[in-house]
């Protein structure tokens, strides 16, 4: 669990533990837009997999793809997307033991820019607290959601902030403040209390050590 120690000079001094929560490019949510619409298997969240029988055709939007459809041992499936001056198609291969064969011989010919295998791509870490995209903008704005992906904390980091305080008894911060002291009162704050009587220091308390993921 993150631990808080909190002292006052002019404002107090608290110790938090860093703990992190959690996107991904355009392209990759269209991608999984995309697939979900022609019923792929879902997959777990940070982990990346191919669909065996699908492909993936980018053309020129001058190209006719029903010359396309002629080539490929499967069925095109009704989903679609542009972007910039290329289109993408998805087909379903008739044998998907015979993916490698055919992608080759697409690639070789010379109609289309590229064919390759289609693959799920998970979206990047993102919490499920209730106010997160609406009021917590900080971690959005400097990319927190990718670094998610990477790290969330550890219990044995902390991190000391000087501010106005910290409520030690908010839902998402209970168990996280270590007893700290105030310098202007010259005197101990107890672990896991209120000592914020501002609320700024609360909030960045929460940006560095609120529990996350409990749709609070």
């Amino acid at each position: 669990m993150s631990k808080i120690l909190s002292v006052i000079c002019f404002s107090f001094l608290f110790v938090l533990v860093f703990v992190f929560f959690g996107s991904c490019d355009s392209l990759q949510d269209k991608e999984i837009d995309l697939i979900s619409e022609v019923d792929v298997p879902l997959i777990p969240e940070n982990q990346n997999q191919l669909v065996d029988n699908q492909i993936i055709i980018k053309v020129s939007k001058n190209q006719n793809i029903n010359v396309i459809d002629l080539m490929v041992p499967g069925k095109r499936s009704a989903s679609s997307f542009s972007i910039g001056n290329y289109d993408y198609f998805i087909y379903n291969l008739d044998n998907p033991d015979d993916s490698d064969k055919v992608l080759k011989g697409l690639n070789s010919g010379g109609l289309m820019v590229s064919a390759e295998q289609n693959s799920l791509y998970s979206h990047c870490d993102m919490p499920n607290d209730a106010f997160y995209n609406g009021y917590q903008y900080a971690p959005q704005i400097t990319n927190c959601e990718d670094a998610w992906d990477i790290q969330q904390g550890a219990a044995d980091i902390i991190v000391a902030v000087l501010d106005t305080g910290i409520n030690g008894e908010h839902e998402d911060l209970q168990g996280r403040v270590l007893e700290g002291y105030n310098i202007l009162l010259d005197e101990v704050i107890p672990a896991n209390t209120n000592s914020d009587d501002n609320r700024h220091g609360t909030h960045v308390a929460g940006i560095i050590a609120a529990k996350g993921n409990n749709e609070t």
